[in-house]
């Protein structure tokens, strides 16, 4: 497990499936999360759940509930280019908490640190990148968007991709993210 301020990574458990078959099949986020286009049903969810996954850890909040209530991981995984991609997602009621942003700071880390990864990478919709934005989600670079061909509410779905830098997150970024959490940022402990 990894311990962070008011929030817990775990392993995800075989009891977590269900839960995070809902969570990512929710609303308006399931059709832009990672099985977007797809019909995944909760019998084969499993199995595709690991499919191209190099990490996935359940968020809970430190309070001792032990109830899962978001999921980070990283996938689309290229080691010979130390390259990933970054996922992240929290219940509606957990959005501005500030949780999912220690959470994926506390994965970035244990990627650069773990795996020597030199990029990650994210893939989102406006309205998520508003949120992440208005917090330490502003210090990924945006490198491009595109219209994925999905239509949602308003026609064609717009994503934007952002970039993080080993470089940027040691020189910049970890220093900023360890003031706002009050501190250190703890050992990554797997």
């Amino acid at each position: 497990m990894i311990h962070g301020p008011n929030v817990i990574l775990r392993p995800v458990r075989e009891a977590d499936y269900l839960t995070l078959f809902l969570l990512e099949s929710r609303d308006l986020a399931g059709p832009a999360w990672r099985f977007a286009g797809l019909s995944v049903d909760p019998a084969s969810y499993r199995e595709r759940f690991w499919a191209g996954v190099l990490e996935a850890w359940v968020l809970m909040l430190a309070d001792g509930t032990d109830q899962p209530v978001g999921l980070v991981l990283a996938y689309v995984v290229d080691l010979r280019d130390r390259s990933a991609y970054l996922a992240l997602m929290v219940r509606p009621d957990q959005h501005d908490t500030g949780i999912g942003i220690v959470a994926l700071a506390l994965l970035v880390r244990r990627l650069f640190d773990t795996w020597g990864l030199r990029v990650l990478y994210a893939d989102c919709l406006p309205e998520s990148f508003a949120r992440l934005a208005s917090g330490a989600g502003r210090y990924f670079e945006v490198v491009g968007s595109r219209q994925d061909g999905r239509l949602g509410p308003d026609g064609p779905r717009t994503r934007i991709l952002l970039r993080l830098t080993a470089r940027d997150w040691e020189m910049e970024i970890q220093p900023i993210v360890q003031a706002w959490v009050g501190g250190q940022l703890p050992d990554v402990v797997a």
